[in-house]
């Protein structure tokens, strides 16, 4: 993937800097069954309306934090063992 910059600052002060554009899921250390599991149980109790494609996007984070929020879990937006236990997976 190309790298991506953009510019900051006003015109005095503007600085390149670097902007990660990997699509989020491929960090995630996370299964591709896993993920659909995951976005699937959240379809299901109404957190989240996107493709059921394993991809853990923009939309996904959201409906991954507000379910946490929502369940007295750290809204963190992230995967962990505690957001699998609640989905039920």
């Amino acid at each position: 993937m190309e790298p991506f910059y953009a510019y900051e600052g006003s015109p005095y002060t503007e600085r390149r800097v670097y902007v990660e554009t990997a699509p989020l899921y491929e960090s995630t250390g996370v299964d591709y069954d896993t993920r659909v599991a995951i976005q699937q149980e959240l379809y299901r109790a109404g957190y989240y309306d996107g493709d059921i494609d394993g991809i853990i996007g923009p939309g996904t984070r959201r409906a991954i934090t507000e379910f946490q929020r929502d369940n007295s879990l750290r809204p963190t937006g992230l995967i962990d063992t505690e957001l699998l236990e609640a989905l039920g997976i």
